[in-house]
């Protein structure tokens, strides 16, 4: 008697589970429509939600790249004289950090800030260790893409070497 007890209140509790998570999967499609529209703050600028990848719940991808690469750098420019690649694939974002022989990014030092122009865009990047001028390590922090947090790490080795490396996470 105690086991049939048992299936019953065992049978019960299940069937409020399964009910349970159709209304949060319903409720979860609903909200994901109804903030279609919305607007989300990213890197300062405003974007549509519905641009950003969310988690999906399989994981998350953390991915590291790096490159040491012979530079010149002096008069607010940094030439890169051989080019260089690393790149780490995962599941839902591949991670890149590159240059090619002959890129240059133009720099500007504010302080403790080392503003960077390049191909991808203009960064602003903080002083977290080294000089005087701009030698030493930076980091930027922000989001690409869909959503991906990038942290990029720009290390400024004498006037013939630039280290950069790239954090990516979604």
């Amino acid at each position: 008697m105690k086991a049939l007890g048992l299936v019953i209140l065992i049978s019960i509790i299940g069937c409020g589970e399964k009910e349970s998570n159709s209304k949060k999967h319903v409720s979860s499609r609903q909200e994901r429509e109804e903030n279609a529209g919305q607007k989300c703050l990213l890197n300062h600028k405003w974007v549509k939600c519905s641009t950003l990848q969310e988690a999906d719940g399989q994981g998350v991808d953390v991915l590291d790249t790096l490159i040491d690469v012979p530079a010149q750098v002096g008069n607010g420019v940094i030439t890169f004289t051989q080019s260089a690649i690393s790149r780490d694939q995962g599941r839902r974002i591949s991670c890149v950090t590159q240059v090619e022989n002959g890129d240059t990014y133009k720099y500007t030092l504010q302080g403790s800030t080392l503003i960077v122009d390049t191909d991808q865009g203009r960064f602003e990047y903080k002083r977290f260790s080294g000089g005087p001028g701009v030698k030493g390590s930076w980091m930027w922090k922000g989001y690409i893409g869909t959503g991906t947090l990038n942290v990029k790490t720009l290390t400024v080795i004498g006037n013939n070497r630039v280290i950069l490396r790239d954090h990516c996470e979604l």
